[in-house]
């Protein structure tokens, strides 16, 4: 698996050489785990602690990223955001602590892999 460069967020703007303009408290996240780099199916983490959900800009817009406890982080899809949203609530403060398993899958309609966080609770808490 590749080494990601670190990056830092500052409550200022801050413009990396990735072309990230972000703006939030100090953290360090490694750039977003790319689904290219598994198959689909295939389990990323089978339980991954939820550390912060941090809303960046990008060249193509807006992008919401999920950090981990482990430092990883991956972008915010709409099959991750939904389930999230049923199972622990749809502020996702609420979020913060919860455990999720990351899966590669495919998007049925863009024939796009992504990795997908899923809760690993059921219920809405």
């Amino acid at each position: 698996m590749k080494q990601f460069k670190q990056l830092k967020i500052f409550e200022d703007i801050y413009r990396s050489e990735r072309g990230y303009k972000m703006k939030r408290t100090k953290i360090e996240l490694k750039p977003a785990l790319k689904a290219q780099d598994y198959k689909e199916g295939q389990v990323v983490k089978e339980q991954a602690f939820i550390k912060e959900v941090v809303e960046v800009e990008t060249k193509f817009g807006d992008k919401t990223i999920l950090s981990f406890d482990d430092g990883d982080a991956i972008f915010m899809n709409s099959m991750s955001n939904n389930g999230l949203i049923d199972a622990y609530g749809d502020e996702d403060s609420l979020w913060t602590g919860k455990p999720v398993k990351i899966v590669c899958e495919m998007d049925l309609v863009f024939k796009k892999l992504y990795l997908v966080a899923k809760p690993l609770l059921s219920t809405k808490i």
